[in-house]
């Protein structure tokens, strides 16, 4: 069978796709071709495949500005490739997190008549009617008129899954349940700890935000008021790691918060001499739209699969996922003093890391549901 991952993003900002893309090597034993834009700030390496680039960025800003002749550029290559796709021989799958891709899959293959390819869609953002411009809104509720004709559906989330179903004409029996996951570090596994470590005091108890942290999206007033009335708490210390906005890098600096330390970007591979060494890891979305609600975030599995615990709000995507109280505690993060107590009550406990690690390895590793997946592909028949 011949794979051909197709993205109009890049795939490098989703930490899945790593896994997703050696299953497919790997495991289903597939001929693997992949097209997506290239940014090259991520670094991108994969092996083993056939790699072509639609464009190419320096860096995620370059990207994010790109011209709207690059934009349609974008499209034009992705409708040659899929027809490209249709007219070759063998057994064929498509594989795409993008519904624009979808839609252009569709669309395509509504003039030829073969069985042969096969279509995923895996929705990693979930997307709401009401929030879309008029022209994505058009395409989008072709995407879901037309949804039956795809293979499978894999979602992150089992609201998503729900919310998606609702809207489409999709069946259930054509849906998958893939979480946002990764493998699990070995109890024993030596580790080396990243530098930034230094910039903490020994001994600290540290709890760690990783990834982008914005505006309107995240607590992020009433956590650094909470971060504020732990200054005092000389064994307490807080990191920041990603993207910031200037809204939060002014509050750092009009507050003087000693006990923050923020750091850039890290390329991915360094996460692992950092993820070993955090005490408690913190998600700090708000439900702002359904998206959020129905939050899958890999940095919680990122976090769990080091043996880290994890709080955050008590948003519906979460609630289910802490069943056992080694995962860590959903508080309520409208008040920043029930964040605050969350957080010293962590520090004066001691938490089991081989608990949390046996937990991760026996029912949330990404083994586990790519073991499933690859069933469920292995179902596929062709006519």
């Amino acid at each position: 069978m011949k794979v051909n991952v197709i993205s109009i993003n890049t795939t490098a900002s989703i930490p899945l796709f790593r896994y997703i893309i050696n299953f497919f090597i790997n495991d289903i034993r597939a001929n693997v071709e992949l097209t997506e834009v290239h940014v090259k700030e991520y670094n991108n390496s994969y092996k083993d495949l056939i790699y072509n680039k639609i464009l190419a960025f320096d860096s995620y800003q370059e990207f994010m500005n790109q011209s709207l002749k690059n934009k349609v550029k974008k499209y034009l290559v992705i409708l040659n490739k899929i027809r490209s796709i249709y007219k070759a021989k063998g057994d064929q799958l498509i594989y795409t997190n993008d519904y624009q891709v979808i839609c252009c899959l569709l669309f395509i293959q509504s003039f030829y008549h073969k069985n042969s390819v096969k279509i995923i869609y895996h929705q990693f953002e979930l997307m709401e009617l009401k929030r879309m411009n008029p022209f994505n809104k058009f395409i989008y509720k072709y995407l879901l008129k037309r949804s039956n004709r795809l293979d499978l559906v894999i979602f992150p989330e089992q609201n998503r899954l729900n919310y998606f179903i609702q809207e489409s004409n999709l069946g259930k029996e054509k849906t998958f349940l893939l979480p946002n996951s990764c493998e699990s570090v070995k109890e024993n596994e030596k580790m080396t700890k990243h530098s930034l470590f230094d910039k903490f005091p020994k001994g600290s108890f540290i709890v760690a935000h990783i990834g982008h942290i914005g505006d309107e999206n995240f607590y992020l007033t009433n956590y650094l008021t909470a971060i504020d009335k732990m200054k005092d708490n000389a064994d307490i210390r807080f990191l920041f790691l990603g993207r910031q906005s200037q809204k939060f890098k002014n509050i750092i600096a009009e507050n003087q918060l000693d006990n923050v330390v923020t750091i850039d970007n890290v390329p991915h591979a360094e996460l692992k001499q950092i993820y070993p060494f955090i005490d408690l890891g913190v998600i700090l979305y708000k439900a702002a739209n359904l998206n959020i609600e129905f939050c899958a975030p890999n940095k919680l599995y990122e976090l769990w699969s080091n043996g880290v615990p994890v709080i955050g709000h008590q948003l519906k995507g979460l609630k289910g996922l802490f069943e056992q109280k080694e995962k860590g505690i959903l508080a309520n993060f409208e008040n920043s003093q029930d964040i605050t107590d969350t957080i010293v009550n962590f520090s004066l406990k001691s938490n089991s890391r081989k608990a949390l690690l046996e937990t991760f390895e026996n029912e949330l590793s990404i083994s586990i549901g790519l073991k499933q997946l690859k069933n469920k592909i292995h179902q596929f028949k062709v006519n």
